[in-house]
């Protein structure tokens, strides 16, 4: 079957509020001068973290490999995850001690982002506003058992309890606090998380069926089972630093972070008056299929086609892109595949004076998985308001993996304005 035409977006979508918790800043104006500045915001694993079940000194092995075992100490970390006041949200104690981290800072982060849009909370009441966010960790339980044992957290185990980790609830926390009516989700389609409900958040605007939209993603780990994992395959940095692009790129770092977006069409945010910091024009997303020979493997070509059908939809020519935010995980294995899928899009009918400047935000605060997409979507739309890029950090050698002379690409290494 020959590929269909893709449809056009009606309206562009505005950005008119975000709200952000990532390792080393919280709030748009910390993020971008921490950005600007190049500052690395991974650390050691927080000693107060050993309370909370995160204990780093029984878990690390500097061997990569080692079964039981993390290579690496160092990660991005959000601050005192275990504070939460419950009353600004209408909560009770005990509903907040039964409640995950990823509930608790999606909250914080979803009225930090109305905040910045203007909107009173209240005044969504009632109204057909779409939710949808992302999570993929499930750690708060595992941790509870070995705090509490597992025969004292069975005796506790209520609906309460059931609630607090449910996937589910995490949305239908923030529907239910702003009292709206409307499409509420909870998705994990793994790094790719944040960024699909974004689009699901544009495309229920575009269908009419919501005025307003809320999306975003949060990641929160507890246990180092996550990292052993990634130990085991090799797929962590053992020094600690993510250097996308760069020649000594050798794995990422994890990082916790929650972002959130307040999405409307540009002619209703135009009429309310709203900050509009940036547009989302169009959208596309694709599997990989088989392209990268495994599972977890990248593919050229399932990349390259979600890059053209986002500017198809968008009714913008590749060529006349001047900056992309990647993906960018600084993996031996995913750099390459991701500048060329660009390549593959980006090139035709580029000038040969202007190559496509790309960039990632995980080598300032890690690999945020569910939540790296908006991470990198927030880092974005803060360049376009301020009509300038930041620098790559952790960017000295352009990896020899990438043939940099033949791709009309390259990584903006020094703050500068954007084109």
């Amino acid at each position: 079957m020959g590929r269909g035409r893709i449809a056009r977006a009606p309206e562009p979508i505005a950005i008119v509020g975000i709200g952000l918790r990532f390792p080393g800043a919280r709030g748009t104006r910390a993020f971008w001068e921490m950005l600007c500045e190049g500052r690395i915001a991974i650390r050691e694993v927080p000693a107060h973290r050993v309370e909370l079940g995160f204990d780093i000194d029984h878990a690390y092995d500097p061997r990569p490999g080692t079964p039981g075992k993390i290579s690496s100490k160092m990660a991005g970390f959000l601050d005192h995850p275990e504070l939460f006041d419950p009353f600004v949200f209408g909560l009770s104690p005990r509903d907040a001690a039964a409640m995950e981290p990823h509930q608790r800072f999606a909250l914080e982060v979803v009225a930090d982002a109305l905040d910045d849009a203007g909107i009173p909370h209240d005044s969504l009441m009632g109204e057909r506003v779409a939710v949808i966010f992302g999570r993929m960790a499930e750690d708060y339980s595992r941790e509870q058992i070995a705090v509490l044992g597992e025969d004292r957290f069975r005796r506790n185990f209520d609906v309460w309890a059931a609630a607090g980790i449910a996937g589910s609830v995490l949305s239908g926390r923030i529907s239910f606090w702003l009292g709206t009516r409307g499409p509420s989700f909870t998705l994990d389609t793994a790094c790719s998380t944040s960024l699909l409900a974004v689009r699901l958040a544009c495309q229920s605007l575009w269908s009419g069926e919501t005025h307003t939209a809320i999306a975003g993603g949060v990641n929160v780990f507890l246990t180092p089972e996550g990292m052993i994992a990634l130990s085991r395959v090799g797929m962590l940095a053992a020094d600690g630093q993510i250097k996308a692009f760069d020649d000594r790129a050798n794995g990422f770092v994890r990082a916790e972070g929650a972002g959130a977006v307040v999405l409307r069409p540009l002619s209703q945010a135009l009429a309310n008056g709203d900050p509009i910091h940036a547009l989302i024009r169009g959208t596309g997303f694709s599997a990989d299929g088989r392209d990268g020979g495994h599972m977890m493997a990248p593919g050229r070509f399932g990349q390259a086609q979600a890059i053209r059908d986002a500017y198809e939809r968008a009714g913008v020519a590749p060529c006349d892109v001047q900056f992309v935010e990647t993906h960018g995980t600084g993996t031996v294995i995913g750099d390459p595949v991701e500048v060329r899928a660009l390549a593959d899009v980006m090139g035709p009918g580029r000038p040969a004076d202007r190559p496509l400047l790309i960039s990632s935000v995980k080598p300032n605060i890690g690999h945020a998985e569910p939540a790296s997409g908006v991470a990198g979507l927030i880092k974005a739309t803060l360049a376009v308001e301020h009509r300038e890029l930041p620098p790559q950090a952790s960017f000295e050698t352009p990896s020899t993996a990438i043939p940099w002379d033949e791709l009309p690409v390259r990584g903006p290494a020094a703050r500068a304005p954007r084109p």
